[in-house]
């Protein structure tokens, strides 16, 4: 693993109300965004899908998720990752954003938990992912980048 500043990362994702957003920098084709989907629904991850905040049966293909999200639904989905409790949501454009609860992210446990989440979905779709802060894409926690299978950690204007 390279080596990262845990002291920072320990800050950045303590809790202090907001979430922290997992981001695809670039654009998620249909069929990468079909293979992520496959994944959150295996059985280990305890998936649970949700339109309109009402539970509903998982779809099969993902195009009739972003179809809901199309005709204006919210559709998420939620899974646990190892201790992590994970919120997917399906927006327009196969725009995939997904969110965690600082608040859950306990320790160095949780947040090694965190990077196996990042390398679970940058590895699954074979896209670049990154975790950043609350609707602030540019605010760049970490990165990992399944090409390089390297995770990066931007300088932070916020910690030292």
């Amino acid at each position: 693993m390279p080596d990262l500043n845990w002291d920072r990362l320990r800050r950045e994702l303590a809790s202090e109300g907001s979430l922290r957003d997992i981001l695809f920098p670039s654009s998620v084709n249909v069929v990468q965004a079909q293979r992520l989907w496959e994944r959150l629904q295996k059985p280990d991850l305890q998936p649970k899908f949700r339109v309109g905040g009402e539970t509903t049966d998982l779809p099969e293909y993902v195009g009739n998720v972003f179809a809901l999200a199309d005709a204006g639904n919210l559709t998420m989905l939620d899974f646990t990752f190892e201790k992590l409790r994970v919120n997917c949501f399906f927006w327009i454009d196969n725009d995939i954003e997904l969110t965690v609860d600082p608040i859950e992210v306990i320790g160095d446990e949780g947040i090694q938990s965190t990077i196996d989440l990042l390398r679970l979905i940058g590895d699954t779709v074979g896209l670049a992912v990154q975790l950043t802060e609350e609707n602030g894409p540019d605010e760049i926690i970490l990165r990992y980048d399944p090409e390089e299978g390297r995770l990066y950690q931007p300088p932070s204007s916020f910690w030292p």
